[in-house]
């Protein structure tokens, strides 16, 4: 009893089809063109929609070559170079995105977030900031949110208070305007450095 099983076996039927190789686009080359390279640079926001294939040799080669800013002006340049700081994502001024968004209310929030135990709802803003800072606006008993003018109002108010000629029979008054005076000069330092 025999039976026919050689059509199992035929390679034509049943063989997968052979995938055509890509050839490596550089003139003259027959190696594999396994590394895409953009035709010309893409346009905004969109993808290169064009590519030569070519083998590692010929890749590097094109790769050394190859110029995105070719045709760009010097200020196209300058603002794509700014933009790619921040990977072309908009962008605004820390402060500027509404009110009462400061660096010291965002850490009180994030500290709170960090928590989640509830235990943070009595962390004010002013705690957010470092020891030194701190003190300085204990010194002035000013509280944040303050900008200069708010700071050089509130220290003008003070030092009328508490000028050592003002209060000539208080030893305690000399120090206390020093105090005051060392406090305003490093919170104004820093709001002019940007580091509140």
């Amino acid at each position: 009893m025999s039976s026919d099983y050689s059509h199992w076996y035929e390679d034509d039927k049943h063989s997968k089809p052979k995938e055509e190789v890509r050839r490596c686009d550089a003139p003259g080359c027959h190696e594999k063109g396994e590394h895409k390279a953009p035709k010309e640079r893409p346009n905004g926001d969109e993808p290169p929609r064009e590519f030569f294939y070519f083998c590692l040799n010929h890749v590097k080669e094109y790769n050394k070559k190859w110029d995105y800013f070719a045709g760009m002006k010097g200020e196209d340049i300058e603002h794509y170079r700014r933009e790619a700081v921040t990977g072309h994502r908009p962008t605004w001024k820390l402060g500027h995105l509404g009110q009462g968004f400061t660096r010291a209310n965002l850490e009180a929030k994030l500290y709170s977030f960090m928590r989640m135990d509830g235990a943070a709802q009595n962390y004010t803003a002013a705690q957010a900031f470092k020891g030194k800072t701190r003190k300085d606006m204990a010194a002035l008993d000013i509280e944040w949110p303050f900008d200069e003018r708010g700071l050089k109002k509130h220290y003008k108010a003070l030092v009328k208070k508490h000028h050592p000629d003002v209060n000539p029979n208080n030893p305690q008054a000399e120090e206390t305007f020093k105090r005051i005076t060392q406090a305003y000069h490093s919170l104004l330092r820093a709001l002019q450095n940007k580091d509140l």
